[in-house]
């Protein structure tokens, strides 16, 4: 009885173990199962993105998240032209070299032992800011009295030949779509077999280069990253021009005095800058300045009457012209009285006049020399004119006179007293 319940329960137990067996093997089996799916699913991320570019660098800001790529390089062609240690963010330099303004391609690739293209990017065309040095030459051929060189530059730049020494003019040549020039010197113009050659491109022009006449020396550009020169390059856009600038209405002008080789004349204006004094040829004459919304301006003519055209250039913009008539000089005139002159004001160096005259005539005052030291072109019976001293403490003596058609009165003598110093505390 025993042995038959012992033999039951161990049939039991054994199934019970088996099923068990049976229900983890499958759970055990499926764990490593699992993480192998995960590790295929997971993937590694890398972005590159350009910056700005110059004429001959361009900026890329490169990620990856994959540990084991931890170098991003850039190449043109299959040639490296920059590489940089990964961080959070780098930023990889690309040298591309003197002809780095062409349209060109560059490729970002990012790895260790192994890499793998991040990004293309299509770079187009700019404006240089250098161009390479022409340093190479072919001898196409040679005689006893001219060589025929052959030159390898960018499509389209100007090449000009000059001597090593005495800077002679030797020859100039314009390179094809290929960049590729031909020039024929002449053997008693080089000096020592060697030819200085400078290239033009685009309106920039680069360094002297020096190649020799007795030897083949076409090193060229080929030490440049770029392998060969497209047929074309583009020019950068031009800018667009600014706009062009409100041309001001015409001054206000009259002539305020008339001499027998001179004309003086008031000028109002909306806006300050330079007068311009033209006769009825456009030939220019005179000049003046207008501060302050009025001026003045003198112009050289003769006795007769004559047509002229005044502007005011504000701004390197000319304003409308104003079309004065200027009469001839009256054959004979009156000299005018001489005014009568009073000092209103005398401190700090100037004095301040009244003047006052019936034939109501520009005014012009002369230092103790005879040095005109001011003139108003105005004319006014009465007027207020402040003069500056030359000493502002020392008495002086001032002449005043007006001038009616060209014709000046008698000076009125002026003694200005001297001003007293205020001793320093």
């Amino acid at each position: 009885m025993n042995k038959r319940i012992l033999a039951i329960g161990t049939t039991v137990l054994g199934a019970s173990l088996l099923c068990s067996a049976v229900s983890v093997a499958p759970a055990l089996a499926a764990t490593p199962s699992t993480v192998t799916a995960a590790a295929k699913s997971s993937t590694s991320t890398a972005s590159a993105t350009l910056l700005f570019r110059h004429a001959n660098q361009a900026f890329f800001t490169v990620k990856s998240t994959a540990p084991d790529e931890y170098i991003a390089k850039a190449f043109v062609g299959g040639k490296e032209v920059g590489s940089i240690a990964l961080s959070e963010g780098s930023t990889l330099a690309a040298d591309l070299g003197s002809k780095g303004f062409l349209a060109q391609d560059v490729t970002v690739k990012v790895g260790a032992q192994h890499f793998r293209t991040v990004k293309t990017f299509s770079l187009p065309a700019v404006t240089p800011n250098e161009v390479p040095t022409i340093d190479g030459a072919t001898v196409v051929a040679s005689t006893a009295s001219e060589t025929t060189l052959r030159l390898r530059s960018l499509p389209g730049a100007k090449l000009v030949l000059t001597s090593l020494i005495g800077n002679k003019p030797l020859g100039e040549a314009t390179a094809n779509s290929q960049g590729i020039s031909r020039v024929v010197v002449a053997n008693a113009d080089v000096e020592y077999n060697v030819v200085r050659v400078v290239q033009t491109y685009q309106g920039v022009t680069g360094e002297e280069g020096f190649v020799r006449t007795d030897e083949d020396t076409d090193y060229g550009l080929s030490s440049d990253p770029i392998e060969s020169l497209p047929e074309t390059v583009a020019p950068a856009p031009a800018p667009a021009p600014a706009p062009a600038a409100a041309q001001a209405a015409a001054p206000s002008v009259s002539v305020s005095n008339r001499t027998q080789n001179t004309v003086f004349f008031a000028v109002t204006a909306d806006t300050d800058g330079d007068v311009v004094v033209r006769d009825a040829s456009g030939n220019q004459i005179g000049s003046g300045q207008v501060r302050g919304g009025k001026g003045s301006a003198a112009a050289s003519i003769g006795s007769d009457a004559a047509s002229h055209t005044v502007t005011v250039v504000h701004d390197g913009v000319e304003s409308a012209p104003a079309q004065v008539e200027v009469p001839a000089l009256a054959a004979s005139v009156t000299v005018p009285d001489k005014p009568t002159v009073s000092i209103l004001r005398h401190s700090g160096g100037s004095v301040e006049l009244r003047v006052v005259n019936a034939q109501a005539g520009p005014i012009t005052v002369r230092d103790a020399d005879g040095t005109v030291i001011r003139r108003t072109f105005e004319a006014t019976k009465s007027a207020r004119v402040s003069v500056g001293l030359r000493d502002p403490y020392a008495a002086t003596r001032l002449s005043v006179t007006v001038s009616v058609k060209g014709v000046e009165s008698a000076p009125t003598v002026v003694d200005v007293p001297e001003t007293p110093r205020v001793p320093a505390v």
